[in-house]
């Protein structure tokens, strides 16, 4: 990759991260990836931030390691008051650090609202978690069983999305940063296999067919949403990343080994 500027050439080292510092001619430069990508093959709102005194430039990537198409232009965009390489660790720690809470927060809130209302509220209400007579013998332990392996499963992975993906399982905030950590490693879908087991695990543990029945409407749901909307948005933002996930692991039955793509 290179950048042209009107100073001087600056070559952006091929192994470079987002968010991570290098230095040229002493100025200390980080590439920055702001925003969702816009449902192309390459990346568009990315940026090379100089923390000093270089002017700003046009830069032209010529890599596609990084998945940006050749000669696509993009922005120096200089930052006033930052210089030296401890402004630069501190402007590119400043937005992580915002950019991490805004998705802890959204985070939080849309476990409360999604799994909260569907794992939680749906199946008190049927139930009001009393004990029917149980379905059959082992029903209650089975039931338990779901729910105690369901509830980390799901914290485990909205915890990921924010912290690693710096986004939320909210489609109006994305993440921005393809997961596949943790239980992604096993299954593509472990929080809507952690709802679903919460759910059936109290169907079984209360005894209630209705819970069982409601549950099977809230798979049947999470998977024409997966098929219709998540797998091709995800594919279109995050290319073939996302191709060589999809290739290893499945999207319902879990792994009996992590992948380690």
């Amino acid at each position: 990759m290179r950048a042209t500027c009107r100073t001087s050439d600056t070559t952006v080292p091929d192994s470079m991260r987002f968010g991570e510092p290098w230095s040229h001619d002493s100025v200390f430069y980080a590439l920055i990836r702001d925003g969702r990508e816009h449902k192309r093959p390459w990346l568009k709102n990315i940026y090379v931030k100089p923390f000093g005194h270089k002017p700003n430039c046009a830069v032209l990537y010529h890599s596609e390691a990084d998945g940006v198409r050749d000669g696509a232009h993009l922005h120096l965009n200089p930052r006033a008051g930052d210089s030296g390489e401890g402004g630069a660790r501190g402007g590119v720690e400043y937005a992580h650090t915002v950019q991490r809470t805004a998705a802890i927060i959204g985070s939080a809130i849309f476990l409360v609202i999604a799994p909260g209302t569907l794992a939680v509220y749906v199946p008190w209400y049927l139930t009001h978690w009393h004990f029917a007579p149980p379905l059959f013998p082992i029903a209650r332990v089975l039931g338990a069983a779901l729910i105690v392996a369901g509830l980390p499963i799901l914290l485990d992975s909205f915890a990921r999305f924010a912290l690693q993906g710096l986004g939320t399982p909210a489609p109006v905030m994305p993440p921005k940063r393809l997961v596949v950590t943790g239980f992604y490693r096993y299954v593509r879908n472990p929080m809507y296999v952690a709802v679903t087991a919460l759910i059936a695990g109290q169907g079984l543990l209360f005894g209630s067919v209705t819970v069982l029945e409601y549950g099977a409407i809230v798979w049947a749901g999470f998977f024409l949403f997966v098929v219709a909307y998540e797998e091709p948005a995800l594919g279109e933002q995050f290319a073939d990343e996302y191709k060589r996930y999809r290739a290893n692991v499945r999207r319902w039955l879990p792994r009996i080994t992590p992948w380690r793509g």
